[in-house]
């Protein structure tokens, strides 16, 4: 009788651990991504230049975030020439300057955009918005040291 008792309780906390875990990673899948905090939060800008540099921000997030679905389409495309029968150096090599090219614009308009945040700056704000960007840089991270 013990051990009948010991095999239900055993079972019932596995399915119960099953299902928390099956929960966890099925809520983890599909957490939306977080926007960065505003740029005129952290760096206390105030009145109109607050309102201009979220105008600035606003602008700048639609271009990135277009560009980016257009980035993630390439590499969709990128993905089914590969595993098509028709694919060629040619055709690889004219995707992939598309998504170079590409790349470089994102990166292109955030560098503007990041110099012209900086225009505004104090110089307190100035080294804040160093500090930020290196720490968002980093956060990106290295490669991983595979040796």
């Amino acid at each position: 009788m013990k051990r009948e008792r010991i095999y239900v309780v055993s079972i019932v906390v596995l399915i119960l651990l099953n299902g928390w875990l099956l929960f966890c990673l099925l809520r983890a899948e599909h957490a939306p991504h977080q926007k960065p905090p505003k740029l005129t939060s952290w760096l206390n800008f105030e009145g109109d230049l607050r309102s201009k540099i979220d105008a600035l921000e606003r602008n700048h997030f639609e271009r990135k975030d277009k560009l980016m679905e257009q980035n993630f389409r390439l590499h969709n495309d990128l993905v089914e020439l590969v595993v098509s029968d028709q694919v060629n150096d040619s055709l690889l090599q004219q995707k992939l300057l598309e998504i170079g090219q590409l790349q470089q614009d994102i990166e292109r308009m955030t560098a503007y955009y990041f110099k012209e945040i900086y225009s505004f700056c104090s110089a307190d704000q100035r080294q804040k918005f160093k500090h930020e960007i290196k720490r968002v840089l980093n956060r990106m991270g290295a490669p991983p040291k595979r040796h």
